[in-house]
């Protein structure tokens, strides 16, 4: 028989209550659990889909999941909610692709390295950017996502190659700007390996900068 610690109707109920109270944190504690893998289901079903070429519907990543439409409106309350949830299930992924700083070293360290970057986030993350500039209603989180990172991208080629450059064509930035896009790179990604793909940009950006 269980032994109370306090013998009494007072005591008997305050430890009822207070495992009760304990069971629905459990309770809430493991629904939320649930709900952060449904979740996490949709943002993979969702990427799985753009990944193999698809511009999925609702119905596709609900099925990729496992669950219902109204399940995926339960996680997500409309498409700003489901974008918000995949960029921040995606930028630690590629934060580094995008950093700033440079490593210290000649053009051909620092150009060869830009370039791996640049195949690297277009592996992990070009289809999706593919996908999201190519939406005919993008919603303004879209918008300010493809904003801000044709920009930093920008700032990031600027930045690493400012010697290079500065003597040369001021329009060589732009020039750049359009090779390293995850458009151009996605379809040499699709005939040649990663490493092969950085061979022929470096090969054909470093004449460029030298000419």
């Amino acid at each position: 028989m269980q032994q109370w610690p306090n013998p009494t109707l007072d005591g008997f109920l305050a430890i009822i209550a207070e495992r009760n109270a304990e069971a629905a944190e459990a309770l809430s504690d493991g629904r939320r659990m649930r709900t952060e893998r449904g979740r996490t289901a949709v943002v993979e079903a969702l990427f799985d889909l753009v990944n193999e070429g698809y511009h999925p519907t609702v119905a596709q990543v609900a099925e990729r999941a496992g669950v219902s439409e109204r399940t995926v409106f339960r996680y997500f309350p409309d498409r700003e909610a489901m974008y918000t949830a995949a960029a921040v299930e995606i930028f630690p992924k590629v934060a580094h692709c995008i950093s700033l700083f440079p490593p210290k070293g000649p053009t051909e360290v620092r150009l060869r390295e830009l370039l791996k970057l640049r195949v690297e986030i277009t592996q992990i993350a070009g289809k999706i950017a593919q996908w999201v500039e190519s939406d005919e209603k993008p919603s303004d989180l879209q918008r300010t996502i493809v904003a801000l990172r044709a920009e930093h991208l920008r700032q990031q080629i600027t930045i690493w190659l400012e010697p290079e450059l500065t003597s040369t064509d001021p329009s060589l930035a732009s020039v750049l700007n359009s090779m390293l896009n995850h458009w151009p790179i996605g379809m040499l990604l699709e005939e040649f390996s990663p490493d092969e793909c950085v061979d022929a940009l470096y090969s054909a950006i470093f004449k460029m900068l030298r000419s």
